[in-house]
């Protein structure tokens, strides 16, 4: 392994840290002291990688919103959509619970009081709830999903996604549950 393969690892391994921490701990009472403890390095070691805390968290962020931008502009089927999107995040999530980690830290990220600014605003460039809302509109049209509110549909549909994550994320043995049940929520 060359020295740009060895600092590439070497960061994703801080990222990784960083994240359980940040999962743990929350922003605020993480310490980037106790990230380089964890990852038995120096503390300016990790200062080199990431000059500051907000920096490494920023970055955990911006790799969080990247992951959950997965709405296209064609919406053939709507049912298709969401399942496909669903099923993707719960294997992602059975191959590494980090992915279920990373559901817990953008929605952590966009609570404003404890988020510094420049997070806040990336986090918050993403609204699945409210992305979703043309399309569960578009799947009650076909005849596809329920009636009802859509907005409310779409909020129940991701606070099921969103609790699921976050149970995977803690409770490592339990098996990722079928994108189905999930989709129950629109189905007709």
């Amino acid at each position: 392994m060359n020295r740009a393969e060895q600092k590439k690892l070497r960061r994703q391994e801080i990222l990784l840290k960083a994240l359980d921490l940040f999962v743990q701990k929350g922003y605020v009472g993480t310490k980037t002291k106790e990230i380089a403890k964890a990852l038995e390095m120096s503390e300016g070691l990790l200062f080199h990688y990431f000059p500051t805390k907000e920096a490494l968290y920023l970055e955990l962020v911006k790799l969080g919103v990247e992951g959950v931008q997965v709405f296209g502009k064609q919406i053939e089927d709507p049912y298709k959509v969401f399942y496909d999107i669903i099923e993707h995040f719960f294997q992602k999530a059975k191959e590494s619970r980090s992915v279920a980690k990373m559901f817990i830290l953008i929605d952590r990220a966009q609570n404003k009081e404890r988020t510094p600014e420049e997070v806040y605003k990336v986090a918050t460039t993403v609204d699945t709830i409210r992305d979703s809302v043309p399309i569960i509109e578009t799947g009650q049209k076909k005849g596809v999903f329920r009636s009802g509110d859509p907005l409310s549909l779409s909020f129940t549909l991701w606070n099921a996604v969103q609790g699921n994550m976050e149970a995977l994320a803690r409770n490592p043995e339990m098996d990722v549950p079928d994108a189905a049940w999930i989709m129950s929520i629109l189905a007709k």
